[in-house]
Order: structure tokens, then sequence, then C-alpha cells
């Protein structure tokens, strides 16, 4: 598995995703608007 590149932020994004199920709720678990979140998942993809 190779880590180089890999922002580690998208595994704190992941991570709320997975435990809250929902946007919402995992953006404010970590204190970011919907907007920014939208865009930390797209980048995980």
């Amino acid at each position: 598995m190779r880590f180089k590149g890999l922002d580690l932020n998208l595994l704190v994004v992941l991570d709320a995703l997975l435990s809250e199920r929902g946007l919402a709720a995992a953006a404010r678990r970590i204190n970011l608007t919907k907007f920014m979140g939208v865009g930390g998942r797209g980048a995980s993809r």
C-alpha cells in the first residue's frame, strides 16, 4: 500500500462520516461547513 500523497485529514472526514452516518452531523463533529465537507468527500474518491 502506498501512502505518498495521502492527505491524512481525509481519514478524519471518513471517520466522521462513517460514525455519524450523515454529512451534516459529520461536518458539525469536525467543525466544518457542509460545503467543505462535500469537498473533502469528493477528494477522497
